[in-house]
């Protein structure tokens, strides 16, 4: 369901509204009918139920496993997906027109997870969050023992809490 949220945003708001700051021609064949943008502007909030579904798997797959077994894991289960559609991605759009120097050094980005552009594509930050996500929680593991992953679910809660209570007080 959080995945379908965020289909609906991308195809029936954010498209409608620009399409991907980065991508020639992409908009154009992706986009639905702008009616459909006051239908599909709360999608963004299936990005944060999907975290939030994504941080209680990755607790319970991180208990009596090692740091080393758990980052081994995640990788098997994410790398190979995210190389393949970036890939692909990069294929289309060079086929499109767009830059191939450009398109391939936003790829180099995507591939490597950065949690930071560049990205081939902007739905690619989520990546670059979920590794950081992974090698915190291998950390901890490492360091504390998986004992202490709801410790570190605390932190990080109480770490947006502050973060958003920042943001609604000075208005951004």
């Amino acid at each position: 369901a959080s995945a379908l949220l965020v289909v609906a945003f991308h195809y029936g708001a954010a498209f409608a509204l620009g399409g991907s700051y980065n991508s020639k021609g992409w908009a154009e064949i992706a986009t639905l009918p702008r009616e459909w943008i006051p239908y599909s502007l709360f999608g963004w909030v299936g990005v944060e139920i999907f975290f939030v579904i994504s941080g209680l798997v990755i607790a319970g797959s991180a208990e009596k496993v090692g740091a080393g077994t758990f980052l081994a894991r995640r990788a098997r289960r994410l790398v190979p997906a995210a190389w393949l559609c970036a890939t692909i991605t990069a294929l289309v759009l060079i086929g499109m027109g767009n830059a191939p120097g450009h398109v391939l050094y936003q790829w180099a980005g995507s591939a490597a997870f950065l949690p930071v552009w560049p990205w081939r594509d902007a739905s690619y930050w989520t990546l670059g969050i979920e590794i950081s996500f992974y090698l915190l929680v291998a950390l901890t593991i490492h360091v504390t023992g998986a004992a202490r992953l709801e410790g570190l679910a605390w932190l990080l809660a109480l770490l947006c809490l502050g973060y958003y209570s920042v943001v609604l007080a000075i208005g951004v």
